[in-house]
């Protein structure tokens, strides 16, 4: 991430199966990061929606793949502490909506500054600012090598 961009913001997807007691989901999230040039050789994604997660790294690649391990052992937490799916769907939906208010106001800052077009990322997939973070989580029935989904994408959001 090149220091003259400053805070990007972006949306960040993830899937993971989770075990639970009694239960494997698929959880899908689709969540909102700022990420951050902290000085000249580090980069934190601070999560936006959920709030309560970051992630840093030497360059954006590995920021991302930690804070990816921060969404993965949340969820591993969750499921730990859950008594059923019911409870742990809930748990879930609560900590996906949680909003860091800070966060929040610098990232739809740096939403103006992509739509003023000060903020260009060369090859990155644009979504509109106005998506909501959310959750989707399913139960899986049977299971099968065709339920193996790499569904990872990183956008910019404009």
């Amino acid at each position: 991430m090149a220091a003259a961009r400053g805070h990007l913001p972006l949306f960040l997807t993830f899937r993971e199966k989770v075990e639970g007691n009694g239960f494997l989901v698929d959880v899908y999230i689709r969540g909102r990061v700022l990420a951050v040039q902290e000085g000249k050789e580090d980069v934190w994604m601070y999560g936006v929606q959920p709030g309560d997660i970051a992630g840093s790294g030497k360059n954006e690649g590995e920021a991302y793949l930690q804070i990816l391990q921060t969404f993965k052992a949340v969820l591993f937490d969750i499921s730990a502490g859950s008594a059923d799916f019911s409870a742990f769907k809930r748990e879930v939906h609560r900590f996906v909506g949680e909003t860091s208010k800070d966060a929040d106001k610098k990232w739809w800052k740096a939403v103006e500054r992509v739509r003023s077009g000060d903020i260009q990322v060369e090859g990155m997939i644009r979504r509109k600012a106005e998506l909501s973070a959310y959750p989707e989580i399913r139960r899986v029935g049977k299971l099968a090598a065709k339920n193996n989904i790499l569904d990872l994408e990183k956008a910019l959001a404009a």
